[in-house]
């Protein structure tokens, strides 16, 4: 069975999300479940991406893609306080982009669904993979990755 596989691609908003950052929790949330796969790249605008779109994304794709857009909003002085310099996330800002997608994929009535609980993990529980510990007798299964620190599912 192939994996699914998610593709964030934009500007400096994707590339720093990896940085600690939305981009970096969902790999870790979907470890075992799904591919990510960064294509931020820093300083370009929605031009830029236009011009590369199709390299990025072939014509020919199925009809089980889903797209979740993302885009930076107008910025007040009340809302500086999510973002570092009026345009890339700080922590905080980040947690709220990360818990407004899993609530967009966990809402979404997709087939197969998309929801990190709901998605086996690849070579998961009682496997014959699974590393044995240190007594040579019993395994240790790391299928179930416990949320990072602060974010909770929505």
């Amino acid at each position: 069975m192939m994996r699914p596989k998610f593709v964030l691609f934009g500007s400096s908003i994707v590339q720093h999300s990896y940085y600690q950052g939305w981009g970096a929790t969902l790999t870790h949330l979907y470890a075992r479940k799904a591919d990510i796969v960064l294509r931020g790249y820093a300083a370009w605008t929605s031009r830029h991406a236009l011009q590369v779109l199709d390299k990025i994304f072939p014509k020919s794709l199925s009809h089980k893609i889903r797209i979740i857009f993302l885009s930076s909003p107008p910025i007040s002085e009340a809302q500086l306080k999510f973002n570092i310099d009026g345009v890339h996330l700080s922590t905080e800002g980040s947690e709220i982009v990360t818990k407004e997608i899993l609530n967009v994929i966990k809402k979404a009535e997709w087939e197969p669904s998309l929801y990190c609980k709901l998605m086996p993990a690849e070579f998961g529980e009682d496997t014959p993979y699974d590393m044995v510990s240190l007594d040579g007798k019993t395994t240790v299964n790391f299928s179930n990755v416990p949320f990072p620190q602060g974010v909770e599912w929505p």
